[in-house]
């Protein structure tokens, strides 16, 4: 599996100057001690507010009661047991970055913020999903199937509103991939992964629904969970999505094929997709970047130069 760079992550947000940030940790709303949580039951409130967004949940009281969907708040540490009854805990053991608390989202949904721009927030897998993907339960089938080649996954779309308008795009994280020809490259998320939404552009509300190789008959058999920590929202004053992108000033040719040549020594070089993912980051570059393997399509090149000069350019990769 593929682990973003901490230290690219601090160039995006430092790329990003000039916005006002909002940190969305889920600390604010203390819990009442160690190895808790929160899911509505005592029906104080209709989900966890932080900061500008509001997370619903929907605890049913019918059967005598029970979570339906929505957002849960923890701090629970179990990485360990298996099954529903440790459906609250991240298989991380604590929050992002050995933070107390996170979320936990259950069942497809949304969450609503002050209108501003995603820049990254954090997920992993919950112990429940985890353990069911890797090992099968009464309910769900091991991934990669017995032979271990089956091309299993499981993984989260989330799509953007503002204004009630649907935004174009869509970021698809993988909680799970057994897809790889090589069975060694196959991964189930344990540890908090950097995931962006700034290629939704400004968003006031964010949905997201869950897909997976295992489905029987009407529902997704794998268990429908994922953690949330460390949201970073800017108020979207400048971004990947409002702001004036070179159309290939210092990186030729364009579209290129097999590599990307630069016409100076650039500095905090990072590449990102077209679904806001890191696909290449350098403290410093000359010469070329191979990019025979990637995959065909928009990549923003995030960079500066020697005068300190900061620099986005639009790569087109075509084989």
């Amino acid at each position: 599996m593929k682990k973003t760079v901490l230290g690219t992550l601090l160039f995006f947000s430092g790329f990003l100057n000039g916005k006002a940030q909002t940190l969305v940790n889920f600390e604010s709303s203390p819990l009442p001690g160690p190895n808790s949580y929160w899911n509505g039951s005592d029906g104080t409130a209709a989900g966890i507010t932080e900061q500008s967004c509001f997370f619903p949940t929907v605890w049913d009281t019918s059967f005598g009661g029970y979570w339906l969907t929505g957002f849960a708040l923890s701090n629970m540490t179990d990485s360990v047991t298996s099954g529903f009854t440790n459906m609250y805990s991240a298989k991380a053991g604590s929050g992002y970055a050995q933070s107390a608390q996170y979320a936990v989202a259950y069942g497809s949904h949304y969450f609503t913020l002050s209108a501003g721009i995603i820049d990254s927030m954090r997920i992993t897998n919950n112990t429940y999903a985890y353990n069911s993907m890797r090992d099968g339960d009464a309910f769900a089938k091991k991934f990669g199937g017995l032979s271990g080649n089956d091309p299993d996954y499981f993984r989260v779309v989330f799509k953007g509103y503002l204004s009630g308008n649907v935004k174009p795009d869509s970021v698809t994280f993988y909680l799970g991939d057994y897809r790889f020809s090589n069975n060694s490259e196959d991964y189930l998320v344990r540890d908090w992964t950097a995931v962006s939404l700034a290629s939704l552009g400004m968003v006031d509300s964010v949905t997201y629904r869950f897909e997976s190789s295992d489905v029987g008959i009407f529902l997704i058999n794998t268990p429908t969970y994922f953690c949330l920590d460390a949201l970073q929202i800017s108020n979207g004053s400048a971004g990947i999505q409002s702001a004036t992108i070179q159309s290939a000033a210092i990186a030729y040719p364009n579209p290129a094929s097999h590599a990307i040549f630069f016409k100076e020594e650039i500095l905090d070089c990072a590449i990102i997709n077209s679904l806001g993912k890191l696909v290449f980051h350098q403290d410093k570059v000359s010469g070329a970047i191979d990019v025979s393997s990637w995959e065909n399509g928009v990549y923003v090149l995030l960079s500066r130069n020697s005068f300190g000069t900061r620099q986005q350019t639009r790569i087109v990769v075509s084989h």
